[in-house]
């Protein structure tokens, strides 16, 4: 268990290539193709945020939400793996298998784009950082999302409450698993799962790329 709570990102790393190996070699419905593909750019996400360059921890515990314990509060080993991988894979990994239920591919497609502008608005604007943790994979995550929502309005269309069922549907994991579990939940600054030292230096690199992250 504490082995998967250090590594969880670099076992997904395989997950992530694989995935878009599939998606790329396989013989599958356009609208499902972009489906697997978005949940591999997704994976590759995770990774540039704790992996390579990594350094969401810091990221995260000293600049958006300034910490006195920023190696384990608000963001530790255990929320943040529950979150990219119990979570975050069933709600990408689900709409994968049912590319006919309109709502339940929308909504991973609309949380790419909610993503884009965490990282953009959040990451770059209000840290006045050049780079923030994730940001060069938003990029393709974002032309997919476009590319999802063309396919499926020149295939079927998009109907009204597919449009509604899944905004309430991402909301739903937002509020619950995003807001909740991570931050409310799970966040504690006794957390017996701090990261560790390696994972709170992958920021140090790029730290002159953010001007609002200053060492405490």
């Amino acid at each position: 268990m504490r082995w998967y709570l250090r590594h969880w990102y670099d076992v997904g790393l395989l997950v992530g290539v694989l995935a878009l190996a599939w998606g790329v070699v396989a013989d599958l419905d356009t609208r499902q193709q972009i489906l697997l593909l978005s949940f591999g750019v997704l994976i590759l996400h995770e990774f540039e945020e704790y992996g390579w360059p990594g350094g969401l921890p810091t990221f995260m515990n000293e600049v958006m939400r300034p910490s006195d314990r920023p190696d384990r509060y608000p963001l530790n080993q255990l929320n943040s793996m529950v979150i990219n991988v119990s979570a975050v894979y069933l709600f990408y990994g689900i709409a994968i298998f049912f590319p006919d239920v309109i709502w339940l591919g929308l909504a991973p497609i609309l949380f790419n784009f909610l993503e884009v502008l965490l990282h953009v608005g959040g990451g770059v604007i209000r840290a006045r950082a050049k780079y923030s943790p994730g940001l060069v994979s938003v990029i393709p995550w974002a032309a997919l999302s476009v590319g999802y929502i063309v396919e499926v309005n020149n295939d079927t269309g998009i109907a009204a409450s597919d449009w509604w069922l899944a905004i309430g549907y991402m909301i739903a994991f937002v509020v619950i698993f995003l807001a909740l579990v991570t931050y409310v939940w799970l966040a504690d600054k006794n957390s017996p799962y701090p990261f560790d030292d390696v994972e709170m230096s992958r920021f140090e690199k790029y730290r002159h790329l953010v001007g609002a992250a200053h060492p405490h």
